[in-house]
């Protein structure tokens, strides 16, 4: 009798950590969306400047009339379909052999086809970090390579983190060809798709709504999936990888089969491999198994997923250092990200300006050094914020609006640079500041300010929901938000984030088309 109420006791306080947890992540969630939504409709940021290469972000004010205008012409359009309804002029469309076509399956079909186009078009070449990388990794074929970026102050030793995403190019190089860009941007194309898949799949997890047609053209509709496609770095295959981790622990949850454990581990493995800011994917991983259980089961997977952290980041460094023989260190210590976050720049609030290596150079190299003066301009900025508080609150706004108000994330900014081809007058209007580039922003600033503001609502409809495995992307989005708040800010970090907003804001549109349409239904006969 006493074990059956200590068993009691142990559920009830599991349960009562369940609840609290949950209701945390809706408040914090609800906050973070709610200033997101109220700062996409005052304000639209937008990159220029690619002669110095860096960048530079403009704050324009929006214009709040065109949402009342699309939403005037939505509530038109709604009216005419009730029209059409109740005089029985809607038809269900079906292909020519009487079969109903899979809007579904044709719009994932659509999205790869745009992005094949977008690469075959575009045939951008990479440069920056994307540049080292596919440099050193098409180097490593060479017996003539002189190691410089694997020695001290070189860019390996910099930044070894870097080694998974060139073992990456190393794999596509060996099968494809040295320096065939071409292939890395098809495999991010695959990865769009998968993206479609499985983030459509999560959706299903979350909800009972069937809102994937209404997903999956939000996902098209967010061009920034078919920019990034011409963008040799690990963004979508990352972001592919952890959204299949994800959806494979939502698995795992449910039916506690070891199958859906591995392919959850072994694919948060990859994706850190490849791009090491999907630690925040891992995190959320390791919190839910947290929160929701302390099984003895659980808690060896946890074990596991940390294990499969340290090998799938320290891995690709060992395995470079021993293949050439050198010892890549630590590099520049994560503490000068941070320092860098704080930092006035000429682009925007705490973006890249250079400080981590110029720390890490002007200290012969040293990370414990480096970590040292960070720490102490990190003191010293703490200091200044909080004797100026004003200023501090300007900085982050600013430092939020350039991240998560700039509608394309980056994504026409990055595809501005040298190509493979000469490119079209349309692909050339899109890219530099032609008419089709205003009305592609035009669409992004509004699907932005709508998903902020149907996830908003998402979230004020479920509060009193107690199943917390639905904020499971939200925990995601939430830890992305405040990292790059506090890390290095940047519109392409930002955007595989908001792409997890995507499955709230489909669920709520189609809440509310359904309500209406229940309404007319009422009110008109079906």
């Amino acid at each position: 009798m006493e074990r059956v109420e200590n068993k009691r006791k142990v559920y009830n306080f599991r349960k009562l950590i369940v609840n609290i947890a949950g209701d945390i992540i809706k408040i914090v969630l609800g906050i973070i969306l709610f200033i997101l939504s109220i700062a996409s409709i005052v304000y639209t940021c937008k990159l220029c400047d690619t002669d110095t290469l860096w960048e530079f972000t403009f704050y324009n004010k929006d214009n709040i009339f065109k949402y009342v205008i699309i939403i005037i012409g939505m509530i038109v359009m709604y009216k005419i379909c009730i029209v059409l309804k109740r005089n029985n002029k809607i038809i269900k469309y079906k292909s020519q052999y009487g079969k109903k076509i899979d809007i579904y399956k044709l719009l994932i079909c659509m999205h790869c086809i745009l992005g094949i186009v977008w690469v075959v078009c575009t045939q951008l070449t990479p440069r920056a970090d994307q540049g080292f990388c596919s440099a050193i990794a098409a180097n490593l074929f060479s017996a003539t390579y002189d190691k410089a970026d694997f020695l001290k102050g070189g860019y390996l030793n910099q930044y070894p983190f870097q080694s998974g995403i060139i073992l990456v190019f190393k794999i596509i190089y060996s099968l494809f060809g040295i320096n065939n860009y071409m292939a890395f941007q098809i495999l991010n194309v695959v990865s769009v798709v998968l993206i479609d898949i499985y983030l459509m799949k999560v959706l299903k997890k979350i909800t009972p709504v069937h809102a994937e047609k209404i997903g999956i053209l939000f996902l098209i509709l967010f061009f920034p999936m078919v920019f990034y496609t011409s963008f040799l770095y690990g963004n979508l295959m990352g972001c592919a990888f952890s959204t299949m981790a994800m959806y494979y622990e939502f698995e795992y949850f449910e039916n506690h089969k070891v199958c859906n454990m591995i392919l959850s581990i072994l694919f948060i493995g990859i994706a850190l491999m490849i791009k090491s800011n999907y630690l925040i994917v891992l995190l959320a991983m390791l919190i839910f198994f947290g929160i929701i259980t302390l099984k003895k089961k659980n808690i060896i997977f946890a074990v596991i997923v940390i294990g499969s952290y340290i090998i799938a980041t320290s891995g690709p460094v060992k395995l470079l250092s021993i293949q050439e023989n050198v010892d890549l260190g630590k590099g520049v210590p994560k503490i000068a990200w941070i320092a860098m976050g704080m930092q006035e720049t000429g682009m925007a609030p705490g973006w890249y300006n250079g400080y981590n290596a110029d720390t890490y150079l002007n200290n012969d190299c040293d990370s414990e050094k480096t970590a040292d003066e960070a720490r102490g301009y990190i003191r010293e900025r703490i200091t200044y914020f909080a004797e100026n508080p004003i200023y501090t609150i300007k900085f982050y706004t600013k430092k939020m609006l350039s991240q998560w108000c700039e509608p394309t994330f980056g994504g026409i900014w990055i595809n501005q640079f040298e190509k493979n081809v000469a490119i079209s007058r349309y692909m050339d209007s899109i890219l530099n500041g032609g008419k089709l580039q205003k009305i592609v922003i035009e669409v992004l600033d509004v699907l932005q300010s709508f998903v902020y503001w149907l996830a908003f609502l998402y979230v004020i409809t479920n509060r009193k929901r107690k199943n917390i495995f639905i904020w499971f992307p939200g925990t995601v989005f939430i830890g992305g938000f405040l990292f790059h708040m506090i890390w290095e800010g940047k519109g392409q970090y930002a955007f595989t984030y908001f792409l997890l907003l995507i499955p709230y804001a489909a669920t709520e549109a189609k809440m509310i088309v359904d309500y209406l349409t229940n309404k007319a239904d009422e009110k008109y006969g079906k």
